[in-house]
């Protein structure tokens, strides 16, 4: 199809940075495009072509060299706030902070705790992100999706969506892609605490390097990082990636490391985990495979 790149480099797609490649390439960039991508997901099943939706890169692991589909890059975003009223409308590629910071400018501080959040409203929308007490199940209205067995834009609700934590409908149905969604901004937050809690986590969280946040969700009453912790694989290294010195649920690729490193260090956290404590670790990444 002339819409689709090929043999793509999709290294820089993931914050983890392991070397990849997609045999097909698409880049929504528009709502022009969404009518390419009906094609192309026709495209895909006529060829019987997996295809996999990708956006910020902030929670992915690519664990494949060579991916035999279409990978599709989602980049809806807008430039300017969309209020009406006590309710705001984004892309479901709009970077979460940026938008926080843009209504923190008008003086709405709803959204204030997501300063914490990386990546993008789509993938805060699926996961059911946290941060600092707000969850996206307390802000959410409705969204625009496209149902990819129909090729028909619906309207979904919060009742549609099961969100429970750190999960949602969407997480792990392939079925529908998100193009935007409207967030309820009514109500205030403490912007000072927050600012605190957000340095000190800046203070205990890796910077600067190649890691897709947290590796593993948290247990119930527990958390993964003081698991891992104390099972004696901080600072643990697998050839080119190790678990950080700083926080034990962030995987780094810290120099030239490949998928398999990256899973090695899961395997290991949870093997370690599961002897010493009988809990199962869940990623929070999401792994695409082969």
């Amino acid at each position: 199809m002339q819409y689709l790149e090929t043999n793509k480099d999709l290294t820089n797609f993931s914050s983890f940075r392991t070397r990849s490649f997609s045999k097909y390439f698409f880049e929504i960039k528009n709502l022009e495009d969404i009518d390419k991508l009906k094609e192309i997901i026709s495209f895909a099943r006529w060829n019987n072509l997996r295809y996999e939706f990708i956006g910020a890169g902030t929670n992915i692991l690519f664990a494949f060299e060579e991916f035999d589909g279409i990978m599709i890059k989602n980049s809806l975003k807008s430039q300017d706030l969309i209020l009406k009223w006590n309710i705001l409308e984004v892309f479901s590629w709009d970077i979460v902070i940026l938008k926080t910071r843009q209504l923190l400018d008008k003086e709405i501080t709803r959204f204030a705790p997501f300063l914490g959040l990386p990546g993008t409203f789509w993938w805060a929308l699926v996961g059911n992100a946290w941060c600092f007490g707000l969850e996206i199940k307390d802000i959410f209205i409705s969204a625009s999706v496209l149902d990819l067995d129909t090729l028909e834009i619906i309207e979904i609700n919060k009742d549609f969506m099961n969100f429970e934590y750190r999960n949602s409908r969407l997480k792990n149905n392939p079925k529908y892609f998100v193009i935007s969604m409207k967030l309820d901004i009514s109500g205030q937050n403490n912007l000072s605490d927050i600012e605190e809690s957000i340095k000190k986590r800046k203070e205990t969280q890796p910077r600067w390097v190649a890691t897709c946040w947290s590796f593993f969700k948290n247990p119930v009453w527990d958390s993964a990082g003081r698991l891992i912790e104390a099972v004696w694989l901080k600072w643990k290294i697998l050839n080119w990636a190790k678990i950080s010195e700083k926080h034990a649920n962030f995987f780094i690729n810290f120099d030239n490391a490949n998928y398999m490193d990256i899973l090695n260090l899961r395997d290991l956290a949870k093997e370690k985990v599961k002897a010493e404590f009988w809990i199962e670790l869940e990623e929070e990444v999401k792994i695409i495979w082969q």
